[in-house]
């Protein structure tokens, strides 16, 4: 792995800062070299949000996210704006909030995260941490061991073991995609 661009892009809420967070720490963890920025909507909640994250075994000269290898879309202005149309190698897609077009290409994985979120959790709250745990067993971009370590690190103490929940069921759930 030289560089790694990822780009996690959702609405406001659904916790995609906090996934760029986790991963990039992850990264960081695994002896990796990590940059993260993020960009928000004009609303504080419900509006367009973006975490972009670079991973690199070498200096990270620039942060820009040009041409992300990973691509998540977790609501459908993200998937409008970020993903449809747009060159990847990998793509993920919360198809329980997005309504893909036409056809899709490959290495485009629409997993309905919030759904079997709910399922399992009775709530969504974790679906972004269902999402990591989805992207890193396909990707392998970090070990799972960071992972766990960096989402240890990153929630409040008293949510951490509902997120470690949340990243073994996605870690899990990705062996049927």
């Amino acid at each position: 792995m030289s560089r790694i661009e990822c780009r996690i892009s959702g609405f406001g809420g659904q916790g995609v800062m906090l996934a760029g967070v986790v991963l990039g720490l992850a990264a960081i963890l695994d002896g990796k070299n990590a940059a993260h920025t993020q960009s928000y909507g004009p609303e504080a909640r419900g509006g367009a949000a973006r975490s972009d994250l670079v991973i690199s075994d070498e200096e990270i000269d620039t942060l820009l996210v040009t041409k992300p290898n990973i691509v998540v879309a977790m609501s459908q202005e993200a998937y409008d704006k970020y993903l449809y149309g747009k060159p990847f190698d990998y793509a993920f897609v919360d198809s329980s909030m997005v309504q893909l077009k036409d056809v899709q290409p490959e290495r485009l994985y629409a997993i309905p995260v919030t759904k079997y979120t709910v399922d399992e959790f009775g709530l969504k709250l974790v679906a972004n941490m269902v999402m990591l745990g989805v992207i890193n067993r396909i990707t392998k971009v970090v070990s799972d061991d960071a992972l766990r370590q960096a989402v240890e690190k990153s929630v409040p103490s008293k949510t951490v073991d509902l997120n470690l929940k949340a990243v073994n069921y996605g870690l899990s759930l990705a062996a049927n995609y």
